[in-house]
C-alpha cells in the first residue's frame, strides 16, 4: 500500500493532523477562554515532555517567542482571573434561572430552537443580558425541551459508540 505524500517527506495523514492541530491551537487562542488555554497548554506540555525531540524543542521555543510577543494579551487575560469578581457568577445564575423557567413553561418541546435570547426578557425581566445561557445542556433543554435533550444525548451516544467500535486513524 503506497502512502500519498506531500512535500516528498510528509505523509498526507501527518499533514492533515498537523493542520487540524494548528487550527485547534488558533481556535483556543481566539476563544480567550482561560480554561481552554490552560487545558491546551497542559496537553501541549504533556505531548512535548513525552515526545521530546530537537524538532519539538525548536517548536517550543518558537511558541514561547510567540507568547512573549503577545504577552499583553496573555498576561492581562490571565491576571484578570486572579481578581475575584462575583458579577459573572450572578449573571450566569440569572441565565440558569431563566433557562429553568423556560423548561418548566414548556417541558416537552421547549420554547423553540434559537428562541432563548428572544424569550429572555419574558423569563428574566430584571436582567439586561441578551446572551444564551453558558451551558449547552441548559440551552438545549430550554429551547427544545426534554425531547430535544434526549435526542442530543442519543446522538452523542451513537457517535461515541461508533467512534469506539470503528477505530479511525
Amino acid at each position: 500500500q503506497k502512502q500519498v505524500r506531500l512535500f516528498k517527506q510528509m505523509p498526507l495523514r501527518y499533514l492533515l493532523l498537523l493542520a487540524g492541530t494548528s487550527l485547534g491551537v488558533v481556535g483556543i487562542f481566539l476563544s480567550f477562554s482561560r480554561s481552554a488555554w490552560l487545558i491546551g497548554l497542559l496537553l501541549i506540555g504533556g505531548y512535548v515532555i513525552k515526545n521530546l525531540t530537537p524538532k519539538l524543542a525548536y517548536a517550543g521555543v518558537l511558541l514561547l517567542i510567540f507568547i512573549v510577543t503577545l504577552e499583553e494579551i496573555f498576561i492581562s487575560r490571565l491576571t484578570s482571573s486572579l481578581v475575584w469578581d462575583t458579577a459573572p457568577l450572578i449573571q450566569r445564575a440569572e441565565l440558569w434561572r431563566a433557562a429553568k423557567s423556560m423548561l418548566y413553561t414548556s417541558p416537552f418541546f421547549g420554547v423553540g430552537p434559537g428562541m432563548f435570547i428572544k424569550n429572555l426578557p419574558t423569563f428574566a425581566p430584571q436582567t439586561r443580558l441578551l446572551q444564551p445561557v453558558h451551558s449547552i445542556y441548559a440551552l438545549v433543554m430550554s429551547e427544545t425541551g426534554i425531547v430535544g435533550f434526549v435526542l442530543l444525548l442519543m446522538l452523542a451516544a451513537y457517535t461515541s459508540l461508533k467512534g469506539f467500535v470503528k477505530k479511525r486513524w
